[in-house]
């Protein structure tokens, strides 16, 4: 089973400096080779948000640019929200980012396991919180689509204490 497209309302001001409605469209999908599909709806270079920036920087994000124009979807300088699809039976590998996110599951069940091998199933309504750890997500179910709305922001690497001996490990860059 297919799911809509994802419909993105912006507003903005006027010359008046009455709030109006800028854009009203359709987002396009973004799909990965694995089949995971992104629908980068907002984005902003950093915090907090200019939000008399008229650039779409969202649109940068869907043509694989940082805030910086490099081609890296992970490095999040600011704030990003992204739909994000996973087919029946689609997984991720197991990955980081250096971000705090909040995610929201829109539809269907998605399956989060964590490094350490723990996993949670996330249905329709739930929330996580996603501090920088370790995850792959997956969609166990063999015939719908699992769809969340993840929303990201730049976080400080993790230091963890006493790993390798006592040595401290540093996760992410500074």
């Amino acid at each position: 089973m297919s799911l809509p497209p994802v419909r993105r309302v912006v507003t903005g001001h006027g010359p008046d400096a009455l709030a109006t409605f800028a854009s009203d469209a359709l987002v396009e999908v973004n799909t990965r080779p694995n089949g995971m599909a992104l629908s980068f709806i907002a984005a902003a270079p950093s915090l907090p948000v200019n939000n008399q920036d008229p650039k779409d920087w969202a649109n940068e994000e869907a043509n694989g640019r940082n805030h910086e124009g490099l081609p890296n979807l992970f490095d999040v300088p600011g704030l990003s929200c992204r739909v994000f699809d996973v087919p029946p039976g689609g997984a991720t590998p197991m990955h980081r980012t250096v971000t705090f996110d909040l995610v929201v599951m829109m539809h269907g069940e998605i399956t989060i396991t964590l490094d350490g091998g723990e996993q949670k199933v996330l249905k329709a309504g739930d929330f996580l919180v996603q501090k920088g750890t370790s995850h792959k997500w997956s969609n166990e179910h063999p015939t719908e689509v699992a769809r969340m709305c993840v929303v990201m922001t730049n976080s400080l690497p993790l230091k963890i204490p006493g790993v390798n001996g006592g040595e401290e490990k540093i996760l992410g860059k500074a």
